[in-house]
Order: structure tokens, then C-alpha cells, then sequence
């Protein structure tokens, strides 16, 4: 019999999201251990352009020739692709990052087992306590990975900014910079606010590695990655934990406020600001820096390929 492939179902969507960059280095991972395992898209042409990779794409809009002893794995949210490889002789794993969504997409009476979904991948601790205690799966954990390479600390460039992402929750975004901005102009105009917004993977990691702050505005997060490559680029983090980032969030690596409460979030950001501003010296910013990169270094590439490599190679077998 031939060796099982892996398929990797992927969105087409253009825009630099974590999920989509986790799948292909799955796949980067399968490959260079010497699995057959390539990324699906369905638009003809599709590419990523926001990092680089190697790995095979295969155009899901012709023809997908899989045998009774290849895998398909189906992220949470594709919901028809559940529904159109049910009817296919094939083994099916769903790839869950997100456990907010799963019922954005799959009828509440439902379940994965219903579309012959044979295994569960997930990629957070808080994802494998909600499929556990919701569907009674025991999830697999492949924990997420940082490029520590390209996301890594360079003091040199650090300046007196602000760096977050307006597409996680511009709302609470909106109000905290209108408190802040009210309350002490001064402070305001201290700190600029970059926002990382359409950049490449490259230009993200140079924006954290040279903001002294992060804005976490995480919002229904599996897990939530841009925190955790902030602090690896040595930011101070200061937000929500959008629900996931209970993973990796503790008091000695950021200053984490209840989620979706902009006022706390402003009184805690307008404090930081002040002290750092009056004192950048001062030995309790090291300390949470170094507190945090120790947090980000456990999320390591190394550590996420040999959690895989062993579920596939026991899988396989």
C-alpha cells in the first residue's frame, strides 16, 4: 500500500492571520520528517504572499484524487468541506483553532463524529478543555510555534511607541485611545500608536521588536499569538487575554485586564505609560521582559514539529 498522504485544508484569504501560517508549518514540518503532506487552497492561482514557504500547494479546485488511506484535515470552520468529504472514502482530522467558532459553523445539533471526523487537532489548552468538556474528545495538543529568528528582541531599535492590530477589536481600540488622549494629552502624543495592519511577517516582527509597548486587544481568541510574539520581541503587554491567552497570560509576564473592558484597559495603559515615562529604568521592566520572553520561548517551532511528527508517525502506523 502506498504511503498516506495529508492533506491540509487552508482558507484563501490573503490577509496575515496566524491560523493560515500554524497550517503551513504543519505541513513544513510533515515534509522535511518525510511525510507526503501538502497545503489545499481552492482558488486557482491562490498564493501567500505575506511570508515564504516552500511547502506544496495543491489547487483544490481541479480534481482532488485521494485515496481510502489519505487524511484530510479540515479546519473547525469549514463547514461544507465537512459536509463534502463525508461522502468520501478517507480518513478525516479536524485542525480546531478556535473553539468561539465551532458553532459559528456547525448546526448546535451536530457533532464532527457525524461527518466521519475520525481525529481532533488542537492548537491551545483552552481549545482541548472546550471540545473535551462540550463533544467528550480528548483533543490532540500540537502547541503553537514562534519563528524565534524573526521574533526575537532588538533592544537597539527600541522607541517610545505603541504597537497593535486593528483587526483585533478596533472598538475597544477607539475608546481607550479617546480616554487616554482626553484624560493626558501628554501621554498621547508621547507614544505614537502603530498599528500593524496588512504588514508582512518581516515587517511585523520590526514593528514589536521596536515598540516598548504592545496593545492586546485579543477578542473570542483560540489562543492568540500576537501577544506572545510581542513579548518574544521583547514588548511590554498590556490588554486582554481574549479568552485563550489564559495559556500563556500570568501577572509576571504583562498587565492583563478583564476582557472586552476598554476603561480598565485605559486606567491600566494611562498608569504604565506614566511610570514608564518617568522611570525606563527601572528594574521591574526587565524583569517582566525577561519574565515574558521565558513565557514566549516555550512556544518554540522545535517543540510544536515533535508533538506532530509523533501523532502523525503514530497515526500512520
Amino acid at each position: 500500500m502506498a504511503m498516506s498522504r495529508i492533506f491540509y485544508l487552508c482558507s484563501d484569504e490573503s490577509k496575515p492571520t496566524g491560523g493560515i501560517r500554524t497550517i503551513y508549518y504543519h505541513v513544513q514540518h510533515l515534509v522535511e520528517s518525510g511525510f507526503d503532506a501538502s497545503v489545499v487552497h481552492f482558488t486557482p492561482g491562490f498564493k501567500i504572499e505575506w511570508f515564504s514557504s516552500e511547502v506544496p500547494v495543491i489547487d483544490g479546485s481541479k480534481q482532488l484524487h485521494i485515496a481510502t488511506n489519505d487524511w484530510v484535515v479540515i479546519p473547525e470552520v469549514f463547514i461544507d468541506a465537512l459536509k463534502a468529504f463525508s461522502n468520501i472514502q478517507c480518513h478525516k482530522a479536524v485542525f480546531c483553532q478556535n473553539h468561539y467558532y465551532i458553532f459559528d459553523y456547525m448546526p448546535i445539533d451536530k457533532k464532527w463524529s457525524d461527518y466521519g471526523v475520525e481525529r481532533v487537532l488542537v492548537s491551545s489548552r483552552q481549545i482541548q478543555k472546550f471540545v473535551l468538556y462540550v463533544f467528550g474528545i480528548e483533543g490532540v495538543y500540537i502547541p503553537y510555534g514562534i519563528d524565534h529568528m524573526l521574533f526575537c528582541e532588538r533592544p537597539e531599535i527600541h522607541r517610545l511607541q505603541i504597537a497593535f492590530m486593528p483587526r483585533k477589536g478596533l472598538w475597544n481600540i477607539r475608546q481607550v485611545q479617546g480616554i487616554i488622549r482626553h484624560r493626558r494629552p501628554d501621554l498621547f502624543k508621547s507614544f505614537p500608536w502603530i498599528a500593524i495592519d496588512g504588514m508582512s511577517e518581516q515587517q511585523t516582527a520590526q514593528t514589536l521588536q521596536q515598540s516598548v509597548f504592545f496593545l492586546s486587544t485579543s477578542f473570542r481568541e483560540g489562543f492568540g499569538l500576537p501577544p506572545l510574539e510581542a513579548m518574544a520581541c521583547g514588548c511590554i503587554v498590556v490588554g486582554f487575554t481574549g479568552g485563550g491567552g489564559r495559556d500563556y497570560a500570568t501577572k509576571k509576564n504583562g498587565f492583563w485586564v478583564p476582557d472586552e473592558d476598554p476603561i480598565s484597559l485605559a486606567e491600566a495603559l494611562e498608569k504604565i505609560l506614566s511610570d514608564y515615562y518617568m522611570d525606563p529604568q527601572s528594574p521591574a521592566w526587565k524583569e517582566l521582559r525577561e519574565e515574558a520572553l521565558k513565557t514566549s520561548k516555550r512556544y518554540s517551532l522545535q517543540r510544536q514539529k515533535e508533538r506532530l511528527v509523533n501523532f502523525w508517525a503514530n497515526t500512520l502506523t
